[in-house]
């Protein structure tokens, strides 16, 4: 019998044995979290073959390594805080914005994951990179974001600094028709051709299908192409036309234009670049409860579900905004923000937006902020082209202001954890 147990004794020890041998080995331990050595190996992996897909010349390897681990180092940091936060992204928000990924790839989610599969990813993994991509953002909005203040000065010494820069070139599409004059023709012949473009200009004019009367009347190059010339600059339109066309607008017909080679009839079938933006906007009030240390996920969701009820049974909207949400900017207008253009919102709260009704409650849906209520309180269209410009000259500055913000903001954080490298 005590063979036996010693027997056993002696297995459980060789097994106790065996599952030491086989503990993964750290790479690093930051603050009470730990890197494995195998989860460094996968991203250095990862690294080698992106800058071997890339065709460059590679660094020493353990130049990648170290950079890899830093990486990761600053990573887990951003994460931990982020827990100790109660920043959290659901799968609801994870499925919509890869969806989103999918659509701006013109790819179906199957497709998506086949591609990543196919450049040697597993797509799990690219659904885990995107979730901690979203958490890490939504940090740096709570913790860095906030603290950039952008004045009005600042907008006018971006937008006087730019006055001058070179603009986003015009681009026009033409369709053009030409008359021809013989070569050394009489002045009979030169009448004759002038009448049959007034005659072609009248029946433009008439609302005669231009690329059809281009086929039956143009002596141009292009006159099987129905006159349709490529597009081209302000620079690279013919010298003829040059003086017309900056003052046309899309649609718009030309007069007769002659030249040594006849009678020119054309016609502005699109513009692009720099051109007026007539947008549809939205005038929205909203309330947004934030989740932190003290509120959870849960108890953010149903005290707004609570307020969203109270409004339903005849409260006014803009005074529980006010008292209630976390969005003080928005709360001292009752919850009112400024007219939008579409896209200026996060995709979540955009696709409410769009979907609502004039004075439609929403659902409560959260989104990287927080829980949102909102209700669309008017529409209008808009031309916004100088507000576009103040609003990218502003997001372009909150980019500059934030790079420099978040990298100060991380070295800090990792100057104050405690780092060992194994």
């Amino acid at each position: 019998m005590k063979k036996i147990l010693l027997t056993i004794a002696l297995i459980f020890t060789m097994v106790a044995h065996a599952e030491v041998e086989t503990i993964e080995k750290i790479a690093a331990v930051v603050n009470d979290k730990i890197i494995l050595k195998s989860e460094l190996d996968k991203e250095l992996e990862i690294s080698l073959n992106n800058f071997a897909a890339s065709g460059g010349q590679l660094p020493p390897k353990n130049i990648i390594k170290e950079k890899v681990l830093e990486h990761m180092i600053i990573r887990k940091l951003q994460l931990s805080m982020a827990e100790k936060a109660g920043i959290n992204i659901d799968d609801q928000q994870l499925d919509e914005a890869i969806r989103s990924i999918a659509k701006k790839n013109n790819l179906t989610i199957r497709q998506l994951a086949e591609e990543v599969e196919k450049q040697g990813g597993s797509f799990a993994d690219f659904r885990e990179s995107i979730r901690i991509e979203m958490i890490t953002r939504q940090l740096q909005m709570r913790f860095v974001s906030r603290k950039i203040n952008i004045s009005e000065k600042d907008v006018e010494n971006y937008l006087l600094s730019r006055k001058n820069a070179p603009q986003e070139e015009k681009q026009y599409k033409l369709a053009h028709i030409l008359i021809e004059i013989p070569e050394a023709a009489t002045p009979e012949e030169i009448k004759k051709q002038k009448e049959l473009a007034e005659e072609v200009k009248g029946k433009l004019e008439a609302g005669e299908d231009f690329t059809r009367m281009a086929v039956s009347y143009s002596d141009s190059g292009s006159a099987l192409k129905g006159g349709v010339l490529d597009w081209m600059t302000e620079q690279q339109v013919p010298s003829i036309f040059a003086e017309a066309v900056p003052d046309m607008k899309k649609g718009e017909l030309s007069g007769i234009i002659q030249s040594p080679s006849g009678f020119h009839i054309f016609k502005i079938l699109d513009i692009k670049g720099n051109e007026t933006r007539i947008v549809e906007q939205n005038k929205v009030r909203h309330i947004l409860i934030m989740t932190n240390e003290i509120t959870s996920d849960d108890q953010a969701k149903q005290k707004l579900e609570q307020l969203k009820e109270r409004i339903i049974q005849g409260d006014d909207f803009a005074k529980i905004a006010s008292a209630n949400s976390d969005d003080k900017a928005s709360a001292a207008d009752g919850g009112e923000m400024d007219w939008a253009a579409p896209g200026l919102f996060v995709p979540e709260f955009q696709e409410q937006v769009d979907r609502l009704k004039i004075n439609e409650l929403s659902p409560v849906f959260k989104s990287r902020y927080g829980w949102h209520l909102l209700q669309v309180v008017g529409r209008r269209k808009h031309d916004d082209t100088e507000e576009y410009k103040r609003t990218m000259a502003m997001e372009n500055i909150r980019q500059q202001k934030m790079g420099e913000a978040v990298q100060l903001w991380l070295r800090q954080l990792r100057d104050e954890a405690y780092i060992e490298i194994r």
